[in-house]
């Protein structure tokens, strides 16, 4: 997937799992942290893309350092919680791929891919896609907001 839709499914992911456990004042918070999370696996770009950064490890290790960094701020679970969220969507968007992720390195270097293989992540289908069900998500979440 593209920057814009790894973003906008990553934000309504999160709102929409998040929203039973947060007030509309919490929004920006979530929208920023998931965001933010949603492009970081993307870093790899230029070493190992698509096994750095887009697995169990990594996702551990980086939604850990981000709890921490929150707690220790003073500001709570919420922003670790949308960043998490926001990495995982990633993951998932890129599972969604003909190439998939190496989900399990550096244990396994093999990439594994949903059932659902919508193209390449350049492809147009797999963008729009993305982008719609992201929408679909954040005007879910809000509905749901408490």
């Amino acid at each position: 997937m593209r920057r814009y839709a790894h973003i906008i499914f990553g934000v309504g992911f999160s709102i929409s799992i998040l929203s039973p456990f947060i007030y509309v004042f919490y929004l920006p918070v979530v929208v920023i942290a998931s965001g933010i999370g949603s492009v970081v696996p993307d870093i790899d770009t230029r070493f190992r893309h698509r096994k750095a950064l887009h697995n169990i490890l990594s996702l551990t290790i980086t939604s850990i350092i981000a709890l921490i960094i929150t707690l220790k701020a003073g500001i709570g679970w919420i922003p670790a919680a949308g960043f998490t969220l926001g990495y995982i969507s990633h993951i998932i968007g890129d599972m969604m791929t003909k190439r998939g992720v190496a989900f399990l390195y550096p244990f396994r270097g093999e990439y594994y891919r949903l059932p659902i293989i919508l193209g390449r992540s350049e492809d147009l289908l797999v963008n729009v896609l993305g982008t719609i069900l992201g929408i679909t998500l954040i005007f879910l979440g809000i509905w749901n907001l408490t």
